[in-house]
């Protein structure tokens, strides 16, 4: 069940009372109670005349994706500052993930892609997979930690930047590229951004 932090006395409690008392059952076995989303550093109200619409960031141009990205940047339990300043960095940031696929991709469409010759393929193949398999591992820990989504994107970001060290070095072939966009897609059936 969830709500504002707000809402926990006397809200939840009184909906644990009679939920509880009706059916004679435990009301919900998980509760789960967000921050308040500030603006400009201010609690966000329509008393203040602070704050936005979905409509109203869209009407101003904003990618969709940057501003879903910005709200899901941090953890439930803290408070987001949202400023314009912070949706722009939050576009740089979905750009930067959409791009790195983009890089990708281009890799999986040249058929003709010479191998590319290692001292040994199968070192290669699997410093690949083991870097594979520790990135998801540390996404997973991350949000299996209280959905710590700051944590897991900041394992996002360290993983795209040690691929694009392999991509500037021109060391990602076709099958390593693929494997690298499955995994941003795992990735992205949580962040919905690419």
């Amino acid at each position: 069940h969830a709500g504002g932090v707000d809402l926990i006395f006397p809200h939840h409690e009184n909906e644990i009372a009679q939920s509880e008392a009706s059916t004679n059952k435990k009301f919900v076995n998980h509760w789960f109670h967000n921050e308040h989303l500030l603006v400009d550093g201010h609690k966000m109200s329509k008393s203040l005349g602070n704050f936005y619409t979905l409509r109203n960031l869209l009407n101003k141009n904003y990618n969709p994706k940057a501003i879903r990205y910005l709200l899901l940047s941090a953890n439930y339990r803290q408070q987001l500052n949202f400023t314009e300043e912070a949706l722009k960095a939050a576009d740089n940031a979905v750009q930067r993930l959409q791009d790195f696929m983009i890089k990708l991709k281009e890799i999986t469409k040249k058929f003709n892609r010479k191998p590319i010759k290692f001292f040994s393929d199968v070192k290669h193949e699997e410093k690949i997979l083991t870097k594979l398999k520790f990135f998801r591992n540390k996404f997973e820990s991350a949000m299996d930690d209280d959905l710590n989504i700051s944590v897991a994107l900041s394992h996002i970001f360290e993983f795209v930047k040690e691929i694009n060290t392999f991509l500037m070095e021109n060391k990602i072939g076709k099958n390593d590229a693929k494997k690298i966009i499955n995994l941003m897609k795992e990735f992205d059936k949580v962040l919905g951004i690419l």
